[in-house]
């Protein structure tokens, strides 16, 4: 036993870990400018949720309508995904095989659940309490002269999956799964 013992490769906790990402944070982040226009998504990882079938034609319309969600009082925006199926002409994912992420018309909503860090984010349908929602964090924005946001990076949370040239977010379930529209 022994022996088995000291075959084994030491453990070195955080060795081949993927490196804590770095938000914009509170002091570069306003939900009221992230809200302002929709976002066109210009590249995006394959999910289990969200084929290669569905990344034509992706956006994401977010607005402060006043929505709320079970046992939270912070800030919400609704949330709103388009995708197209098979092209860019195709029809939309939710006259193929229903509604991509808003499921049967159900409305998403992106909470600020973080207090010390307004630029990580949690989005879920609105009838379901933080608990059960998945992370929306926004690693970059640029700004224009103007200070209006016009281009962003997100991530749907901290990425686990080690690849050779680097890590990322899993494909497969719905929290914690890949850049985020």
């Amino acid at each position: 036993m022994l022996s088995a013992l000291l075959a084994l490769p030491a453990w070195n906790p955080g060795h081949d870990a993927c490196p804590t990402v770095t938000t914009v944070g509170s002091a570069d982040f306003s939900l009221a400018e992230w809200v302002r226009k929709s976002w066109f998504i210009q590249e995006q990882q394959v999910l289990d949720f969200q084929p290669v079938t569905s990344n034509y034609c992706v956006a994401a319309t977010y607005n402060l309508e006043g929505k709320t969600v079970p046992f939270f009082k912070g800030k919400v925006a609704t949330v709103y995904n388009y995708a197209n199926n098979d092209q860019a002409r195709g029809l939309a994912v939710a006259e193929v095989n229903g509604p991509l992420t808003n499921a049967k018309n159900m409305t998403l909503c992106a909470r600020a659940v973080n207090t010390t860090d307004s630029s990580r984010l949690a989005v879920a349908p609105c009838l379901l309490p933080n608990i059960l929602a998945g992370p929306y964090w926004i690693l970059g924005i640029g700004k224009a002269a103007d200070g209006s946001y016009d281009w962003a990076v997100v991530i749907g949370g901290q990425p686990d999956v080690k690849w050779e040239d680097g890590c990322t977010t899993k494909e497969s379930g719905v929290n914690n799964a890949g850049p985020r529209p």
